[in-house]
């Protein structure tokens, strides 16, 4: 059997959002790519508003699609902040992963976000075009961003919410962290080594907060090379 990669997606995206990332590690990965409700797969489902119930979501889909195999964490933004969480939790349950790959984030207790959750309308678009997430033909359609405004709105609250709550714990899971050069905190990507027992290792690329779209050779071949390190540790 082949290991597993699994991917939690960013604010606003779905199951399909790392799939393009992903495409070509297939032969090797047992690629699953996890989705909260309330956007693709799970249109039909309730929008989650904390991270508690996210996190509870995304760890029920590992665990029901665990098959025993050696396996790694990536996650960018949201999706490494929860994916932090998630791999404490699997540590704890005696089924940690072999890496954790966070992108487009700082780690714990670093970001000062500015509540975009609550913003009025015309300034929340102005921010998601400030971040870069979302096309400009995304954002001038009118239908589009009625349809992807309330799933950001609840991703943001979620995380915004959760700044309340102080990280006091690390993870003996080893971390490779990757940001854009240009993004807010990518002066502070070290600060993930305090969260880690493991071994730590860092890379900025050029770009913004979605560097992950220009640089995808460099972050698949990451993926292999983490899932090489971890198995030569734990063998």
């Amino acid at each position: 059997m082949k290991p597993q990669l699994f991917g939690l997606h960013f604010s606003g995206g779905n199951a399909y959002s790392l799939k393009g990332l992903f495409a070509g590690l297939e032969a090797a990965f047992d690629i699953e790519l996890l989705e909260l409700p309330g956007r693709g797969r799970r249109l039909d489902e309730d929008l989650l508003y904390t991270r508690d119930e996210a996190v509870a979501d995304l760890l029920r889909q590992i665990r029901e699609r665990r098959t025993g195999v050696p396996y790694l964490v990536y996650g960018h933004s949201m999706g490494a902040e929860l994916g932090f969480i998630i791999v404490k939790e699997q540590e704890l349950a005696n089924d940690p992963p072999l890496y954790f790959i966070p992108t487009g984030n700082a780690g714990p207790n670093i970001h000062k976000r500015e509540m975009l959750g609550r913003l009025p309308r015309a300034e929340f678009f102005a921010m998601l075009r400030e971040m870069g997430g979302l096309t400009d033909a995304i954002l001038e359609d009118e239908e589009l961003m009625e349809f992807f405004e309330p799933i950001l709105r609840a991703d943001f609250q979620l995380l915004e919410d959760a700044e309340q709550v102080h990280i006091d714990f690390a993870i003996d899971t080893p971390v490779l962290a990757m940001m854009g050069a240009g993004e807010k905190y990518a002066a502070d990507i070290a600060n993930w080594k305090s969260y880690t027992r493991g071994h730590f290792d860092s890379r900025l690329m050029e770009g913004n907060h979605f560097f992950i779209h220009h640089h995808g050779a460099a972050i698949r071949q990451a993926v292999r090379d983490c899932f090489r390190k971890g198995l030569a540790t734990v063998c």
